[in-house]
């Protein structure tokens, strides 16, 4: 009876849920087998082979049944569900798991669901089917192929595919990236996809557990092998993680091709022959040894070799194409986000740089990020601090990536320069491609009093031992892959070069023989991993020297480090067709050869050669500076290179070099390359001892010591490509003194705001000399300068606004561009009026449409001219300080004003709320940046966009007002002046609303809320515009409301009865005005009234 009762308790069917036997299956599945026996056996589950367990349920129990077995009671328990049709499967898979009713049965438990509160939930939120996943990599790898990727994988860095689902993190997504995070939130793809976390969230590869293994599947998610271990060649046979090509398997890999990056890339023997027909190339170093560098020209081909895979690239249709990162969209964001950046005052540059960069610490760029306390620490009878002024290179596309490259130089036209060259490298070649050898360097201990043939017996004789020892010192270097690597001996002979003399013989109890007029040098080649090295090389010399005294005797000399290490090399070279080398008025062809012709010069003459190289330098010594490395050392390797092994048969050596080659298609190719040894660190040294590096490395995206070193391999070939296109078509001196002139007006004490005007001045007059600027600063004593810190951070992605006018009084453009996060988490929006700008996409046409209406270049520069009439008309004016910039104040007014309007008519409620929240916030006189975020989050793009923007364009505004007027009275007055307009077209609002529903008032009071002028040109413009709709506010619609006349007809006659009312208040005011006014400002006035006449085409007859 017992069995029976339960039997029909079990009965229970649901088409729905699963049915639910968690107890029953509790008492059967995996428990010993006891006086329940018969019971478990009667409901369907199996004992096991040694007749001690009953077994859990599996699929094939109970899935794919032979025709006419009914589903099975322990299947049920489990919680398979009962169908009734008599087919090949009675059982079914459960339509759902999560409940609100019921407990989870066993088959949801095991598919990740949990029981709360006698519910069957799903904690992680990510159901698929019948299975509760965590947000990962099964969730947007397996599960998302059908489907698009899903946007929270796509926070998490997964990247969407073409056609359906998710793409994991490729290899240099992840490797020495800052993306690998510990807890739950951040990008975590590169976690999921098998790396792990090393110090400051740098992704590498989990050396604990490496992918074969015999006991687990590489899918295993508790020792992080997932999807990396599978995509490495691993397969998963039988629960393990095994390599089925096993000649080829290297570390984590098991290629099937035998190609891969770390297969092929970091060989330190010759180029194995699987590497080389995968497309790599075998490349004989200086030294006689190999290296396997990664293929040249991916670009130009029409199938991506295995090498070019490895590299990064992609088979898109017939075309091996550079990853996304160089795709056009990047190209686009990076030019939108940092054109104009040299335009940008320096506040505005330092906001920019914290909405990009999280966590950066901008005060560190104005006091140089060291204290005078700890400059006493790192040198002796420190007495204060030096300062270099830091600039960012812009526009360098390395491998496909855009980098931001902070470089600290005192010379004018380094950053310019290399930014250009850059930007047309970028263009018109797709960028610098770069590589580098691994890190070694090379430590020297000096010996005499040898024999030549026993020395090196001993030395190769005791080898391996020595290599031990030596590495018993460093230990930490070791574990990260380092330490010393070889031994080599070098016998220097007095008689082989004819020195000067040292007169050593002159020293009582000298004796010299043959055996001290040899020295034998013992060089340790020591890998220093992301170190510079020279701490780590010396302290293993120290240990190490004694060691070897004491297996080959002789006298034991110094013991030092090489600042020269050729093994430590880093290149960087580009490609632009010939056509495309086109620069200023000059042909491609003609550039080419100019530049030739320049580097011939040269290679012939060391007194050009050192010269030549003086320039790379100019660029690598920047970065050096900026990033806290050994500049001295850089130099010393670099020129000993170039005098020894650039071309030992031709003496000193230009380091870069320059060809005309041929591709593929028989095209002719400029190229220009670089190698140079060079010795960095991303590690140790003085990098912490300056706050100002750490914010210089996050800008570079922390890269380690080889990346490092190739970004200034990069930053030299650039800034000499741009000195010797130069030299060859315009001279140095035309862009060098144009920059050269800043330098030129602050020593002659011009102050900084006034600098541009300087120049302007000097170069009217011809004369770039002190003693022109010092002319200059007799007609100004103005002094001052204001500058409010702003720490608070934004968040990416940025979206951007640029207007650039086109100004007859002026020699350049006026140009404004903003940066600025409009909080959508989709794309940035890039909206731009400009006199050229037909290739605008539809979604920015129309977002352009509601924040701005139907103006575009052609009203803002007819708007703008008018009011350019509208000026004093001063003598000289061409020689007024600062002229630019109020041109730039006027334009970012009528943005601003124009912005207002509109946002006003689009959400008026929304739009008052912030204009009153920036005018409280600009009270509070806070360093902080006003946070819209909240307040926006749920608003429609065309609000988040325009009241982003309208808040950045007044925080320029006040920028460029701190920078163009010094007297606070002024300026105070100028920035409330511009919110009595916001607040003026605010209460236009306000008493519309109240028109509208006959609430009037006096309309004198109204007129005199505004000046003469404001009044005036809204009179003119209301009148000019206006059309019966009440939907539209116009004042002089409200006067007809006000009377109760706005439906009559005559509306001509009711103009110029309109006309007449306000122009006797407005003249009431206009001479109150002008009996205080001299003579000049009369006639301003006079002007002003003119101008509005004609641009909103009043009559004669219709005075005002």
């Amino acid at each position: 009876m017992y069995y029976l009762i339960l039997l029909i308790i079990t009965l229970q069917i649901s088409v729905l849920l699963c049915d639910n036997g968690t107890q029953e299956y509790k008492i059967c599945a995996n428990q010993p087998v006891s006086k329940l026996t018969q019971f478990c056996i009667l409901r369907g589950y199996k004992i096991s082979a040694d007749g001690k367990t009953f077994l859990p349920i599996t699929a094939d129990q109970c899935l794919n049944l032979p025709v006419k077995q009914q589903c099975s009671l322990a299947c049920r328990d489990y919680g398979y569900v009962y169908s009734g049709t008599g087919t090949d499967t009675d059982c079914a898979v459960p339509t759902t798991c999560q409940s609100s009713t019921d407990v989870c049965c066993p088959l949801c438990i095991d598919q990740g669901f949990q029981t709360v509160s006698k519910t069957c939930q799903c904690p992680q939120k990510y159901i698929v089917g019948i299975q509760c996943i965590s947000l990962g990599w099964d969730y947007c790898i397996k599960y998302s192929k059908n489907d698009v990727c899903p946007s929270d994988c796509i926070s998490r860095g997964y990247v969407p595919n073409e056609n359906s689902g998710c793409l994991p993190p490729n290899y240099f997504t992840c490797y020495n990236q800052p993306v690998c995070f510990d807890g739950q939130d951040g990008k975590m793809a590169c976690v999921d996809y098998g790396w792990i976390a090393q110090e400051g969230n740098i992704c590498n590869l989990n050396e604990q557990n490496r992918c074969y293994s015999s006991s687990e599947g590489c899918s295993d998610l508790n020792i992080n092998k997932n999807g990396f271990c599978i995509d490495s060649g691993f397969q998963d046979i039988n629960g393990q993680c095994l390599c089925v090509s096993p000649n080829y398997e290297y570390n984590y890999y098991c290629w099937q091709n035998a190609v891969s990056w770390d297969l092929c890339y970091k060989q330190t023997d010759k180029c194995p022959q699987n590497c080389i027909d995968g497309g790599f190339i075998n490349f004989t170093n200086l030294d006689g040894s190999f290296s396997c560098l990664p293929p040249q020209n991916c670009d130009t081909l029409d199938k991506c070799t295995l090498a070019c895979i490895a590299y990064g690239y992609q088979q898109v249709g017939k075309k091996c194409q550079a990853p996304q990162c160089h795709s056009q969209l990047a190209y686009d964001q990076n030019s939108k986000l940092w054109n104009g950046f040299y335009k940008k005052t320096q506040k505005e540059r330092l906001d920019q740089l914290q909405k990009l960069y999280q966590n950066l610490e901008t005060s560190c760029f104005e006091d140089g990020g060291l204290t005078l306390d700890r400059a006493n620490l790192m040198v002796e009878n420190c007495i204060g601090k030096i300062s270099l002024p830091l600039g960012l290179g812009l526009n360098f596309n390395i491998n496909g990536s855009y980098f931001t490259i902070p470089m600290a130089v005192e010379e004018p036209s380094v950053i310019a320069a290399a930014s250009s060259a850059a930007k047309f490298i970028d263009e018109q070649g797709g960028g610098f491609k770069t590589y580098s050898t691994k890190p070694i360097m090379i430590g020297q201990i000096q010996f005499s009093e040898l024999d030549v043939v026993k020395t090196q017996f001993l030395i190769e004789n005791h080898k391996n031992e020595i290599i031990s020892f030596a590495n018993e010192s460093c230990q930490n270097i070791v574990n990260r892959g380092g330490g010393v690597e070889d031994i080599k001996i070098q016998i220097l002979n007095e008689s082989d070069k004819i020195l000067k003399n040292t007169n050593i013989d002159l020293i009582p109890q000298s004796s010299i023989n043959n055996n001290q007029k040899q020295m034998f040098i013992i060089n340790l080649h020591i890998n220093v991993c992301d170190s510079m090295g020279a701490n780590i090389v010396n302290t293993i010399l120290e240990h190490t020297a004694p060691y070897i005294q004491n297996i080959i005797g002789g006298k034991l000399g110094i013991k030092i480090l090489s600042n020269l290490c050729i093994e430590r090399r880093s290149g960087a070279f580009f490609e632009i067709p010939l056509k495309k080398m086109n620069w200023k008025a000059s042909s491609g062809e003609k550039v080419a050869q100019g530049i030739l012709e320049a580097y011939k010069f040269a290679q012939l003459d060391p007194f050009r050669a050192s010269t030549h190289n003086k320039g790379i330098l100019n660029g690598i010594d920047a970065v050096a500076l900026a990033t806290g490395q050994d500049w001295r050392s850089i130099e010393s390797s670099c020129h000993a290179f170039a005098a020894l092994f650039v071309n030992p048969k031709a003496g000193y050596q230009p380091l870069t070099h320059y060809e005309i080659i041929k591709n593929e298609k028989n095209e002719l190719i400029f190229k220009g390359s670089i190698e140079i040894p060079i010795a960095v660190g991303s590690k140790g040294g003085v990098l912490a001892s300056n706050r100002l590096y750490e914010n210089n490395m996050k800008l570079l995206k922390y890269p380690n010591a080889q990346k490092l070193s190739e970004i200034m391999a990069a930053v030299g070939l650039g800034q000499n490509f741009a000195a010797l296109r130069a030299l060859s078509i315009e001279g140095i001196q035309k862009g060098h003194m144009n920059l050269h002139a800043k330098n030129i007006a602050l020593a002659a004490g011009v102050p900084p705001h006034l600098v541009e005007e300087a120049i302007r001045y000097m170069k009217l007059r011809g004369k770039i000399q002190t003693a022109t600027a010092k002319n200059y600063l007799q007609a100004h004593d103005m002094f001052s300068q204001v500058r409010i810190e702003d720490n608070n951070l934004q968040q990416q992605p940025l979206s951007t606004f640029y207007v650039e006018l086109e100004c007859e009084s002026l020699e350049e453009n006026i140009i404004i561009h903003v940066a600025f996060d409009c909080f959508r988490q989709e794309k940035p929006l890039h909206l731009s009026i400009e006199k050229e700008n037909n290739n605008q996409e539809q979604e920015l046409k129309d977002l352009h449409n509601k924040i701005f209406g139907p103006k575009g270049y052609k009203w803002l520069n007819k708007i703008f001219s008018q009011l350019e009439i509208v000026k004093l008309n001063i003598e000289n004016e061409q020689k007024l300080p600062t002229r630019a910039l109020v041109y730039k104040l006027k334009l970012l007014v009528i943005i601003i004003d124009l912005l207002a309007a509109n946002l006003l008519a689009l959400n008026s409620q929304k739009s008052i709320v912030v204009i009153q929240l920036i005018e409280n916030f600009k009270q509070t006189k806070s360093s902080r940046r006003l946070d819209l975020s909240t307040l926006l989050k749920n608003e429609p793009i065309e609000i988040k966009y325009g009241l982003s923007l309208l808040s950045e364009c007044i925080r320029i505004f006040e920028y460029n007002l701190e920078s163009l007027v010094k007297n606070e009275i002024l300026k105070n007055a100028l920035y409330q002046e511009l919110f009595l307009i916001l607040e003026s077209l605010i209460q236009t609002y306000q008493y519309w609303d109240k028109a509208l529903n006959h609430n009037f008032f006096d309309f004198n009071s109204f007129l005199k809320i505004g000046n003469v002028y404001e009044i005036e040109i809204t009179i003119a413009r209301d009148v000019q515009k206006w059309k019966r709709d009440l939907n539209e506010k116009n004042l002089f619609s409200y006067w007809l409301l006000e009377r109760n006349i706005f439906q009559k007809e005559n509306i001509e006659n009711l103009k110029l009865e309109f006309f007449g009312f306000a122009g006797k208040i407005l003249n009431t005011k206009r001479e109150a005005i002008k009996s205080k006014l001299d003579e000049k400002f009369n006639i301003l006035c006079d002007i002003t009234s003119q101008v509005i006449r004609s641009l909103y085409n009043v009559d004669n007859n219709q005075k005002l």
